[in-house]
């Protein structure tokens, strides 16, 4: 089915694709209840949005997931898609320099898309990303990467993709991570978010604090059909706090950037569990 989606994305708009999942979406969100109740509560308790209009942002979120994934597959078939970046030059900065960082993403909008066009100059960039994806997915996703001097390491229960990072990093390349979840058995750092207290993974602010690399935090989001909008900001440490304090205090300036991007795009946080503590 995957390798057709991409066959027909040839010769068809992806907007064709967007029209029938408006309706298979529908049955997502019936099925996957966890998935839903804990996007239903994110607006309740976040916007104190009422049942109805909770209902319906969530149906929001649901297809705005539904149409990211077509992107991808569509920009498999050849579409290319529009960017518009802020903070850019932070970036092609770092990337001239010949110390390695870290780039930090959540699950908003669409970072995927973005390492399909955004070239790290002469640096190397290691993804840290979910293996369990289809074959077709990851055979593509790869072929993409690799325009782009881009490889994927994949994230599981072993981890010896910890010393794959550390490496990257060691040799004046980038390394990217998710920073707004973790594996299960990861630790966390506890953090404001939304008023409320939330985990986040503590692995990427203790690789940078302990190796002393900068970090970027980057959000890629949806802003028309055809259009992205590609936000990028340092998130600073304070050398005069103690290392773990250092560390608790880089996962807070995360948070507080992550919730200034979710206030702007609230449909475009695909989180799907639980992320308070409460």
């Amino acid at each position: 089915m995957q390798k057709a989606l991409i066959s027909i994305f040839r010769y068809v708009d992806v907007r064709v694709g967007y029209a029938f999942m408006a309706v298979v979406i529908l049955f997502y969100m019936l099925f996957r209840h966890s998935a839903f109740m804990a996007q239903y509560n994110y607006f309740r308790k976040c916007y104190g949005n009422n049942p109805l209009k909770a209902c319906f942002n969530v149906y929001l979120n649901h297809f705005q997931f539904g149409q990211i994934i077509l992107d991808r597959f569509a920009t498999y078939a050849g579409k290319q898609y529009r960017f518009e970046f802020d903070g850019k030059e932070v970036f092609d900065e770092w990337c001239g320099q010949q110390d390695g960082f870290i780039i930090a993403f959540s699950h908003t909008g669409n970072y995927e898309i973005s390492g399909y066009n955004l070239k790290p100059g002469n640096k190397h960039l290691s993804v840290l990303a979910y293996s369990g994806e289809t074959q077709t997915v990851m055979q593509n996703r790869q072929t993409m990467f690799e325009r782009n001097n881009i490889t994927i390491i994949p994230m599981g229960e072993d981890i010896g993709y910890v010393f794959l990072l550390k490496e990257a990093l060691e040799k004046g390349d980038i390394i990217s991570m998710p920073a707004d979840r973790g594996l299960d058995n990861s630790r966390h750092i506890t953090c404001r978010f939304f008023g409320r207290e939330a985990d986040i993974p503590m692995g990427p602010f203790y690789i940078a604090v302990t190796m002393e690399k900068k970090m970027l935090a980057v959000f890629v989001m949806k802003k028309k059909w055809d259009t992205y909008r590609v936000i990028m900001c340092p998130v600073y440490g304070n050398d005069k706090l103690s290392k773990n304090g250092n560390i608790r205090y880089m996962a807070q300036a995360y948070a507080d950037m992550l919730e200034r991007i979710v206030r702007q795009y609230p449909t475009q946080w695909y989180h799907y569990v639980n992320f308070w503590k409460e």
